[in-house]
């Protein structure tokens, strides 16, 4: 081996390791500083409180996970967003929530939403919320009520990405190619469901009375008498406040309403 292929060996290898420290150093510096991982995670709670789970990227369009057979006919749809510290040093995220992108492609800002936290299971509450390294933290979003009021008579498709605003630092979205794409007349994140009028129901009454914490554990206890209501045939709101218990009291009225408007799929007009 001549001289001018040792020096071209000595002098590659040197760049090579020069490069690797860089990328070394660039690496240390990434992991030393604060940051966060988010994801959006499909859920399901049904009215005994049973959580189930789907893929980043939503429920199978055409298979019914197993997950979902345990579940009892009458749940809800969540959107978990979830936060965890990736970096060496504890950082507080806020704002966790969802977000719907730029309302119009001209605009700059982007829409997101952070609704009234669902209490279930390890679901944190709190505004803001400190985390150690490698921890991690869950909020669930209950998901139509959101997008609904992103829509507000808007006609198009939801991008739905998760959200939060670490402490310092930029807003921190979910992966893009992880978002959720679905037209606004959807109802539901499973593809295979079916939305029964008695569904519809329970969900309006679960939503009615969980909008009071201290009532939310009400929502499966007092379904079932509702729903033996609805099945006796042309079910009226006068009729259904004297059903609800008397925990309810201060919103009967409400609930009756939302409940009968939900079961029949139009509105019904106010009696006072």
């Amino acid at each position: 081996m001549d001289r001018a292929t040792i020096a071209l060996v000595v002098s590659t290898a040197s760049a090579a390791f020069t490069g690797g420290g860089l990328v070394w150093q660039l690496l240390l510096y990434r992991l030393s500083g604060a940051r966060v991982g988010v994801r959006l995670i499909p859920a399901i709670l049904d009215a005994n409180g049973t959580l189930a789970r789907g893929p980043d990227r939503g429920w199978p369009a055409k298979v019914q996970p197993t997950s979902i057979l345990s579940l009892g006919p009458w749940f809800v749809d969540l959107a978990e967003v979830r936060v965890t510290n990736l970096g060496r040093t504890a950082i507080s995220v806020s704002d966790i929530g969802l977000d719907f992108g730029r309302l119009h492609w001209w605009s700059i800002g982007r829409y997101t939403i952070r609704g009234v936290p669902v209490a279930v299971h390890d679901g944190c509450l709190d505004e803001v919320v400190r985390l150690e390294t490698g921890e991690s933290v869950s909020v669930f979003l209950d998901l139509w009520q959101l997008v609904k009021s992103h829509h507000s008579g808007r006609a198009g498709k939801s991008r739905v990405r998760a959200s939060v605003y670490p402490a310092g630092r930029r807003k921190k979205r979910s992966k893009w190619r992880k978002r959720w794409v679905f037209h606004g007349s959807r109802k539901t994140l499973m593809p295979t469901q079916q939305i029964s009028p008695e569904l519809r129901a329970y969900q309006a009454f679960w939503r009615a009375v969980r909008q009071s914490p201290d009532m939310a554990a009400a929502a499966s206890s007092s379904w079932f008498p509702v729903l033996q209501f609805l099945k006796r045939g042309e079910p009226d709101a006068s009729g259904l406040v004297d059903v609800l218990p008397y925990s309810l009291n201060e919103r009967k009225n409400y609930i009756a309403y939302s409940v009968i408007e939900a079961f029949e799929g139009r509105e019904v007009p106010r009696v006072s």
